[in-house]
């Protein structure tokens, strides 16, 4: 028992000693604060910028493949995707079907 309570003595003064060679210096935490600031400025900066660019004209490409054989609903299906294209340009300006 005193050889353990001998070593865990021995281990917390070893371990102080790390802690004391560990310590930063005050001027150095403050450049990491400084370095931090930066990029978190720099990445507020990119996601707006990101978020403006994603408002300008935006087309979407759609492809419709049909048979003409289909018959009669089919051309209603035709009918209702382009009066549905067409109200969802009118109801989303910046962007293009």
């Amino acid at each position: 028992m005193d050889r353990l309570v001998s070593l865990f003595e021995d281990f917390q003064g070893k371990m102080s000693y790390v802690k004391k060679e560990r310590s930063v210096p005050m001027r150095r935490v403050k450049l990491e604060k400084w370095v931090i600031t930066l990029v978190v400025i720099v990445l507020v900066m990119g996601v707006a910028l990101t978020s403006s660019l994603a408002q300008n004209q935006v087309t979407i490409k759609f492809a419709h493949f049909y048979d003409p054989m289909a018959g009669p609903g089919h051309v209603m299906n035709i009918e209702w995707l382009e009066k549905t294209v067409a109200a969802f340009e009118e109801e989303n300006p910046g962007i293009k079907v």
